[in-house]
């Protein structure tokens, strides 16, 4: 998924648009085939990758239990315990980092005149605005 287009289009939405949805995503994802199909490729003990909202990061952790809708689990680097949703982990290995796209130049719309690039002022006949020559 393209998450910076996401991120974009949600942007431009209003509260309400953006409570709509997020209703219907806590709606499919608590559809116990999604619980379920995560569930069967897990096992206690098993090193994840699960993603924590709070930080916007993800985590390294090992299962401890398998709970009806959540996993507990031990966060490697703190040694700190989680009850996570079976949806924030990563079993497929997921690119969880969002990144911009690269800002393209400017467009003619975006460029007036008179410029001050640098160069001699030059005024064109006919014209109501100084041009800078670049070129001398």
């Amino acid at each position: 998924m393209d998450y910076s287009e996401i991120l974009a289009q949600l942007k431009a939405a209003s509260a309400f648009d953006l409570y709509r949805l997020r209703a219907a995503i806590d709606r499919a994802l608590d559809e116990p085939a999604w619980v379920v199909a995560v569930q069967a490729r897990l096992h206690v003990g098993q090193t994840v990758e699960y993603f924590d909202p709070q930080a916007n990061a993800s985590h390294v952790g090992q299962v401890l239990e398998l709970r009806p809708k959540q996993a507990v689990v031990l966060d490697k680097t703190t040694g700190q315990r989680w009850l996570i949703s079976y949806a924030a982990i990563n079993l497929d290995g997921a690119d969880v980092e969002i990144r911009e796209k690269p800002r393209q130049g400017l467009g003619r719309n975006e460029v007036a005149i008179p410029s001050n690039a640098g160069g001699s002022a030059i005024r064109r006949p006919g014209s109501s605005g100084w041009l800078r020559a670049l070129c001398r």
